[in-house]
């Protein structure tokens, strides 16, 4: 296992509410291979999920969708995307939308799993 997502955790209970999304994007630019990161959250009606670091990104399609509705990762090898499911405590929040340099691996999943999760626990808190 890397230190690497674990680290994100003390980053996140250090950063203030307001700043979470932007502490991930910055951590994941640092130590993953990464294009593009944007957090997508669900409206009160949970039917449509909305770019927050930047309002005029893409809202969440129909991948995006499922990720959110299974609640499991979902990868796009051939362009690289990773989508995973921000949730706590049985509450779906939203979905992490990573767009990596390349192909995702399995432990790349893993490790942004882990990410998001923290994510996850830290909008919660935060709410």
């Amino acid at each position: 296992m890397s230190v690497r997502p674990a680290a994100v955790g003390s980053f996140l209970r250090a950063a203030p509410p307001d700043r979470l999304p932007e502490v991930v994007a910055e951590h994941l630019r640092t130590w993953f291979p990464v294009d593009a990161v944007e957090l997508l959250l669900s409206d009160l009606t949970l039917s449509a999920l909305w770019p927050v670091l930047d309002p005029e990104a893409d809202a969440g399609g129909p991948l995006e969708q499922r990720c959110f509705g299974s609640q499991q990762p979902v990868t796009d090898s051939g362009s690289g995307r990773v989508l995973l499911p921000l949730t706590t405590w049985g509450d779906r929040l939203g979905v992490l939308r990573v767009q990596l340099t390349g192909p995702p691996g399995r432990d790349d999943v893993a490790q942004l799993t882990t990410v998001a999760d923290e994510l996850a626990l830290a909008l919660r808190a935060a709410d």
